[in-house]
């Protein structure tokens, strides 16, 4: 996110990010908040098969535990 702020504060573009980002002040970047109805943003989780890193593996098992349901497919 920052290097998408730093490309906007740059004069290079425009975009949406989450609110969260504010914080990240740039001189020459400008926040304003989306009112009304905003969509609904899916996001994806991907990963290395083949990594065994234990770090990874418990972060893993971390977000199926908060986000998954019958339908979650590794």
């Amino acid at each position: 996110m920052q290097t998408i702020i730093g490309l906007v504060a740059a004069g290079m573009g425009i975009a949406l990010v989450p609110e969260s980002m504010r914080s990240l002040e740039r001189k020459g970047a400008r926040y304003l908040t989306v009112e009304g109805d905003v969509p609904e943003v899916e996001t994806g989780f991907i990963w290395r098969g083949d990594d065994t890193n234990p770090a990874q593996q418990n972060f893993i098992r971390m977000v199926e535990n908060i986000v998954c349901d019958a339908s979650c497919t590794p």
